[in-house]
Formats: C-alpha cells, structure tokens, sequence
C-alpha cells in the first residue's frame, strides 16, 4: 500500500470514515505501451465530482496499488483550464510546455453537486523494466466537519512492449 499523501499537516490523526460523496465516480484505464525503466508519465485521477447535497473540501490523494516496478516521485494538483482540459497522462516536457500552476498542499472546495475542474495527477517512474499496473486512486476530504476517504477505480498500465 502507498504512503497517503496530504496537503494537511498538524495534529493528532483523525480515523477517517468512507465517504461517499464523490458518487461512483468514472472508471478508466490508461497507459502507454512502450516504457522502460527510467522513463516517466504523469498519470491523471479520476474528475472530482460531488454528488451529495453538502459541499466538501478534498485535502489529499494518493494511489493505493503500486508495484514495485514503480515508483511514485510526486503528487500535483492542477486546474483542467490550465491543461487543455483532464490531462489523462502527460510526459514532463508536455508538462513543462503547458506549465500549469501546482495546487497541491491546498484545499479544493467542490460544491455540491458539481464537478471540480481541479484535478490530481501522480508523477510515475518506472525503475523495473516490466509490464506494470498502478490502479486505485484514494480521496480524502472534508464534510459537515468530519474526514472521509474514498476510493475511485482507476488503473494507468506501463508496459514494455517491441
């Protein structure tokens, strides 16, 4: 399991509860076919939509499946204005060319019934030169004053292929 990445800091651990205020949430999968060790991808977290009455205030992301033929080297936070819309996965120099404010560490208000055009991303590395998944993509936020998590479904494939 990964290490949960949050933009909180401070204070004793609150156990959060499971949320359902993001819905079902979209289910994708996405990839590249050719990689190889050393090579890197951001990978994009499914839209944030809230689908309950109340507003939430989303304070971390991470990835939760993660073999060890990866590794996750940074967490971001971007506004789909500043990307051309949902980056599904991005190299570092489209990154670069598109040079997107990173908002990561700050809490994104979704309100009710709405979608945010925030997004998360997780930069991969691939260090093993083997067909990999990464899959499952964790949200924490914030709602009526108590900490929830959720999970959505997402899977990002980096294979070697010829």
């Amino acid at each position: 399991m990964a290490v949960f990445a949050t933009g909180c800091s401070g204070g004793a651990a609150e156990a959060p509860a499971i949320g359902t205020a993001l819905g079902p949430g979209a289910s994708y999968e996405t990839g590249i076919e050719k990689a190889q060790a050393g090579d890197s991808l951001w990978f994009a977290f499914p839209v944030l939509v809230n689908t309950s009455s109340d507003d939430i205030e989303v304070v971390g992301a991470e990835v939760t499946e993660v073999p060890d033929s990866i590794k996750i080297t940074r967490y971001a936070a971007f506004d789909k204005n500043d990307t051309d819309g949902l980056a599904l996965n991005l190299r570092d120099a489209d990154l670069a060319r598109l040079d997107p404010k990173d908002q990561w560490g700050e809490t994104i208000r979704v309100k009710a019934h709405s979608e945010s055009n925030i997004f998360y991303m997780a930069r991969l590395a691939m260090v093993k030169s083997r067909p990999s998944i990464v899959a499952g993509c964790r949200v924490k936020y914030r709602q009526g004053g108590r900490l929830y998590v959720q999970d959505q479904r997402c899977k990002f494939l980096m294979g070697t292929t010829g």
